[in-house]
């Protein structure tokens, strides 16, 4: 469907992307997942033609769209402020696209009504955008970027300047007006848990390179790179010794894994730890918070200390403890990420 190779774009000597290659599959929703300034809104201007790359290429469903002007790329981009035309009421705001198209008024009259049926705003074509909501001016972004039928809709950001409550639920709406329609999707986002929750695959961009993609599950159980696992909130990271009985020496004592013997750069997953009256870790609690109804735990151990959430019951600070790390939760990481790999086939 979308294919994109070694593409690199230099502003002066600065590099807004480096030899990214990407590739989305047909009806597939793609979140590009990255820190401000990691180039994620650029590759959406180059994909939609606003921006020329330095190098590389650009396919769409099999055709080379790289030189392409944007107006003759099959390409719709909802941005952050939804870019509504306030003066016009909901229908005329769908159809402005099939009339830059010239396509005759019966055919934008049933194209529209089509739209803002499959993202429920039957009832309101006639409605001015300023009494709209904001999931419904959402909506209507959405509906006017589908309009056209472009092969792929790109969104930027398209929740980022609501509130998290209200985030949420329109994420959760979004995800199900997409898969409802069945469009390819390329979605721009900072946030984690929008991504995750949106998105089929996802791809991790940093300083203008790609480093992973995956789906969400293997992202949070695997990461890749330091880098991947901080970005995504990891904590406990250090220097492993594993011996041929599948014993790790830790920062914060010895435990089993299922690593291979040798030197091992880990970092264990934040779910990975509890305390456990039984466990093969020592260790005194430094401090509880309470997060998003779960208790989060600094405990010392050995000198170094080790972060984690737990639904447990837990006793106060400088009580001793004891814990247990699950095994598949100690992850291997790699010094640095292979150029366009993906960790699906």
């Amino acid at each position: 469907m979308l294919k994109i190779t070694n593409l690199s774009l230099y502003f002066g000597n600065h590099p807004a992307l480096q030899e990214v290659g990407l590739r989305v599959g047909k009806g597939e929703v793609m979140s590009v997942l990255g820190p401000s300034g990691s180039g994620k809104s650029t590759l959406l201007r180059v994909i939609a033609g606003l921006e020329n790359p330095s190098t590389g290429q650009v396919l769409l469903e099999g055709r080379d769209i790289t030189s392409l002007p944007p107006h003759r790329r099959p390409v719709g981009l909802m941005f952050q402020d939804y870019a509504l035309f306030p003066h016009l009421n909901v229908a005329r705001n769908v159809a402005f696209g099939l009339r830059m198209q010239k396509m005759e008024a019966a055919d934008i009259r049933r194209r529209v009504e089509k739209v803002l049926s499959w993202v429920d705003l039957s009832g309101l074509a006639d409605r001015s955008i300023g009494s709209l909501s904001g999931g419904e001016m959402q909506r209507v972004a959405l509906a006017r970027s589908l309009a056209p039928e472009p092969a792929l809709i790109m969104l930027d950001e398209p929740v980022g300047a609501l509130d998290r409550a209200l985030r949420t639920r329109l994420v959760a709406d979004l995800s199900v007006l997409i898969r409802r329609v069945g469009v390819t999707v390329l979605y721009v986002t900072h946030d984690q848990d929008e991504a995750f929750n949106i998105a089929d695959r996802v791809a991790i961009l940093h300083q203008g390179r790609i480093r992973q993609v995956s789906t969400p599950d293997r992202l949070w159980k695997q990461p890749r790179t330091e880098f991947v696992a901080r970005f995504l909130g990891f904590e406990n990271f250090g220097d492993a010794e594993v011996d041929e009985n599948g014993i790790a020496t830790l920062p914060w004592g010895k435990t089993p894994t299922l690593l291979t013997a040798g030197r091992h750069r880990i970092v264990i997953r934040p779910d990975g730890v509890r305390l456990d009256p039984d466990g093969n870790l020592n260790g005194q609690i430094k401090s509880t918070r309470f997060v998003a109804g779960r208790n989060r735990l600094e405990v010392a151990c050995q000198g170094s200390f080790l972060t984690f959430e737990t639904d447990q019951t837990t006793p106060g600070p400088a009580a001793d403890v004891r814990l247990s790390i699950d095994p598949a939760a100690i992850v291997s990481l790699e010094e640095s990420y292979p150029r366009e790999r993906d960790d699906l086939p």
